[in-house]
């Protein structure tokens, strides 16, 4: 299976289904099945120069997600699964093709004609909560991943990830 290794909270806000758009400067064909790893690395405070942390928390808990569903954050390990449907550019508005960008309400949407949900195809319109913008950088020329069928993994698997896209064998087989 595929992976896609994430730092925290990020990886963790994917397993609990509140990201549904991961923001990478880089494109891939792949689309299927692909595991959410965990980074090793601890990301640094707000007070060594990094908000994104903070920002990814203070919008759950705005979303009404509690801390307590996303810690104790785990680290080096493969914490959900989820079905990559599509790679799409982030635009600064909707250009009546496909792409990833906020609508009149500041929402980042998905608009794009894809089967996300049960209902089926169509132009999906919100594949996100209302603070995805918090949870990716999306700078217009940078891609969206969009994910769906997200499975959490409890416990989390520990395994080593690695950048780009990598290849994770499931311990106990085909997940």
């Amino acid at each position: 299976m595929k992976a896609l290794t994430l730092h925290q909270p990020f990886a963790s806000l994917v397993a609990i289904g509140a990201k549904r758009i991961e923001t990478r400067s880089w494109s891939t064909s792949y689309r299927g099945p692909l595991a959410i790893h965990a980074s090793a690395k601890v990301p640094r405070t707000e007070a060594d120069g990094t908000k994104a942390f903070d920002a990814a928390l203070l919008a759950a808990y705005r979303a009404g997600i509690e801390v307590e569903q996303i810690a104790p954050l785990p680290y080096g390990a493969v914490v959900a699964t989820c079905r990559l449907v599509d790679v799409v550019p982030i635009a600064a508005k909707p250009n009546g093709e496909t792409c990833v960008a906020p609508g009149e309400d500041g929402v980042m949407r998905a608009w794009h004609r894809f089967e996300v949900n049960a209902g089926g195809g169509g132009w999906y319109g919100d594949p996100s909560t209302g603070e995805e913008a918090a949870f990716g950088d999306f700078t217009p020329s940078r891609y969206a991943f969009l994910l769906a069928d997200v499975e959490p993994l409890d416990p989390p698997v520990p395994a080593k990830g690695r950048q780009g896209l990598w290849t994770w064998a499931y311990p106990g087989g085909e997940r």
